[in-house]
């Protein structure tokens, strides 16, 4: 999320004020596939109703199985975020946009001190976070024991950061992480 990419920024510059970090559906740079999107996401916010643009804009970010087992919630979904459009929240839309197509924190990494827990979806982007992060990473092909070694790992503050696939979106027990973005 946009949150997590800020977050980012804000531990690598300011280690004095994060004590712990969890990001979520993060990303370290933005790749073709991303500035696609963001472009796509600019030119609706720029010329579609903000319906059309708070349903299109749901198409990325909602999973395939849930977009089909409930269309009607997406659509209030939709109309709930967006109803209240004005040229304030517009113009703020656009310039998301343009931040996140614009994102590239890979030489950010390194100054992050603080103990983080990244739990996101795409292989690809995990691994570029795991190895600018310098962190293990976690995923479905990982060992129950593997995965307990390094939850327990982490836990203990033996691990600073850990990298985790949706398979650690599941019965994490970690008292610690105090902050989720």
């Amino acid at each position: 999320s946009q949150g997590s990419t800020i977050a980012q920024r804000i531990a690598a510059h300011h280690p004095d004020r994060v004590d712990r970090l969890v990001l979520y559906s993060t990303w370290g740079h933005t790749d073709s596939y991303l500035q696609g999107m963001f472009t796509f996401w600019e030119h609706l916010y720029r010329t579609a109703d903000p319906q059309a643009y708070g349903e299109a804009t749901l198409w990325f970010l909602l999973s395939r199985e849930f977009l089909n087992a409930d269309p009607a919630t997406v659509e209030a979904i939709a109309k709930g975020s967006f109803a209240s459009e004005t040229a304030a929240t517009r113009h703020a839309q656009i310039q998301a946009a343009r931040i996140n197509a614009a994102h590239d924190n890979r030489a950010l990494f390194a100054r992050i001190t603080a103990p983080t827990l990244v739990i996101g979806a795409y292989l690809e982007q995990l691994e570029e976070l795991g190895e600018g992060l310098q962190a293990a990473i976690m995923q479905g092909s990982t060992r129950t024991a593997e995965r307990e070694r390094l939850f327990d790992a982490f836990r203990a503050g033996e691990v600073k950061t850990l990298v985790v696939s949706k398979v650690g979106n599941f019965s994490i027990d970690l008292p610690d992480a105090s902050r989720a973005v």
